[in-house]
């Protein structure tokens, strides 16, 4: 069972590098412009459009079957696509290695996905999608309903919800009305409100602190390569939920 954990895991993120690369650019392209979407066109090389066939898109096993070059024009293959399926094969296989109920494994997979997912699309195009955020967001709220992990109510998650994404809003409303610019994204708003859905109130402090700190960490050497005054704080916000999330989780399984 847990090498087909890993195997799903390596399946979705395959399917991941597709969301990641394609999702931003169908939200950007402008209306009206040529169908694309996540399953048109097939998968091709950016470098020569040659379609790739089922042989390429193995995942990892292309990527190091073909030394990361294109099979038709040798151009290099970016590293984030094995990267990123091996960052989801060890969550999935990590969740179903370390957490007893395999619902709980399989959605505890689903959330560290998703947070993955929303962190690579915010350093690569400072953008968080609404598909993304308000899916995560409702996942969370559905799992306190019909999930067997009783660590929340649903009144808990709602509230939490609500409350984490006031809090960002008014920052960014402050921000606003006293430097008369964005220093905060609404979408980071979204992220929290949905990370708050699966860890609830008495955590939402510590997980804002946490990714306030783990930003400003990163922050530094972001603004040095990019030479750009805005941050991707859903990485930090990711990492910080996540961590929370599977501590709350561990803790109350071992009560």
């Amino acid at each position: 069972m847990l090498a087909l954990a890993c195997v799903l895991g390596l399946l979705c993120g395959s399917f991941l590098n597709v969301v990641i690369y394609r999702l931003p650019l169908m939200l950007m392209s402008p209306e009206g412009t040529t169908r694309f979407n996540l399953a048109w066109p097939p998968s091709h090389c950016p470098n020569c459009q040659h379609r790739l066939v089922a042989i390429d898109l193995i995942p990892i096993g292309s990527f190091l079957a073909q030394r990361g070059l294109c099979r038709y024009c040798q151009s290099p293959i970016s590293r984030r696509y094995p990267l990123v399926e091996c960052a989801t094969m060890l969550c999935w296989g990590g969740s179903y290695w370390f957490i007893a109920t395999p619902v709980t494994a399989f959605i505890t997979a689903l959330l560290l996905s998703l947070l993955f997912a929303l962190a690579m699309i915010d350093i690569q195009h400072l953008l968080l999608p609404d598909v993304l955020t308000l899916s995560l967001l409702w996942l969370g709220l559905l799992w306190t309903v019909l999930g067997p992990d009783q660590r929340l109510s649903t009144q808990e998650a709602v509230l939490a919800a609500a409350l984490a994404y006031l809090l960002l809003w008014l920052v960014a409303q402050g921000y606003w009305l006293w430097r008369g610019e964005m220093g905060l994204g609404l979408g980071d708003a979204k992220l929290f409100a949905a990370i708050a859905a699966w860890i609830g109130l008495e955590n939402l402090p510590l997980v804002l602190l946490s990714a306030s700190s783990l930003a400003i960490v990163y922050g530094v050497l972001w603004r040095q390569r990019q030479q750009t005054p805005y941050i991707p704080f859903a990485p930090a916000l990711a990492c910080a939920g996540a961590v929370i999330y599977l501590w709350q989780l561990f803790s109350y399984s071992h009560q």
